[in-house]
């Protein structure tokens, strides 16, 4: 049974095409992945080195401390980094939890966020671009969101109702024909 687990997880993490890294309590390099192995340099002789020891190619703060923080905590830590290349991965390290519920160690874990970081940034360009539009528009404009509150008003509203942004977004946009009087 022994052999069959340890051909299992062996093939498992063979077979994940995730940077994973497994180190023990005392932040010693267990298994990692062999997408880890390419990512951050790893050699099968790095198996018992300090995690801290390992120079990743990114932004982080110290992994021996970071693995520390995560198994004192029981809880899991995220962050989002950067490789040299542009590439934006998020970093979880969780604790390594045993069948009895022992914290035995951590798992990093990497996940390739670029395109996630990019449609963001393309949305944040398309919600500037159409804040601008409407701010330079010389007619009056209320943006109303789905749920019927004020989302945003532009200069052109706000001179002609006297009001400040404060009275007017997020308020609840109210049936009826006098658009100021209708914001509760």
């Amino acid at each position: 049974e022994m052999v069959q687990l340890t051909n299992d997880l062996t093939y498992l993490l063979a077979s994940l095409d995730t940077p994973i890294v497994m180190v023990g309590p005392d932040s010693r390099i267990r298994r990692f992945t062999p997408k880890a192995g390419q990512m951050l340099k790893l050699i099968p002789s790095d198996v018992g080195r300090l995690i801290g020891d390992i120079k990743p190619g990114f932004d982080t703060p110290d992994l021996d401390e970071l693995g520390a923080e995560v198994m004192a905590s029981l809880g899991t830590k995220e962050l989002e980094t950067q490789d040299k290349l542009g590439t934006w991965w998020r970093l979880q390290i969780r604790p390594y939890r045993t069948v009895d519920h022992r914290i035995d160690g951590a798992v990093f874990m990497l996940t390739d966020i670029t395109a996630l970081k990019r449609a963001a940034e393309v949305l944040t360009f398309a919600r500037d671009d159409a804040r601008n539009i409407v701010e330079a528009m010389p007619n009056p404009i209320l943006v109303i969101a789905s749920n019927s509150r004020v989302q945003a008003a532009n200069r052109a509203y706000y001179r002609m109702f006297q009001s400040e942004p404060s009275e007017t977004e997020g308020k609840l946009l109210a049936a009826g024909a006098d658009l100021r009087s209708n914001i509760v």
